[in-house]
């Protein structure tokens, strides 16, 4: 697996891990390490498959349509100008 790791080195920043800005992308084992708002999801359609993405707040944002498939499990995520600050932990799913 493949890691960017875009942690801030002093506390309380941000640092944005992520961010894209086109049409169909696809990633494939990507761990994205951020602080606040590691991924934008700007706008597009993209596919995740078995990536792993943490922060502290605001998991995703932007405007895109994205799937994120992990083991198995499909989510569709329509981003419309909102944030996605739930993981796939605390929706309560193994991974």
């Amino acid at each position: 697996m493949k890691t960017v790791d875009a942690r801030p080195r002093v506390p309380g920043m941000q640092a944005m891990t992520l961010s894209i800005n086109g049409d169909k992308a696809m990633f494939y084992n990507v761990r994205l390490l951020g602080a606040q708002d590691p991924l934008m999801d700007l706008f597009g359609t993209h596919y995740f498959n078995q990536c792993y993405i943490q922060g502290s707040i605001d998991f995703i944002f932007g405007g895109a349509r994205s799937i994120y498939q992990v083991k198995g499990l499909i989510l569709i995520i329509l981003i419309i100008e909102i944030t996605i600050i739930a993981s796939i932990q605390m929706l309560g799913i193994s991974v």
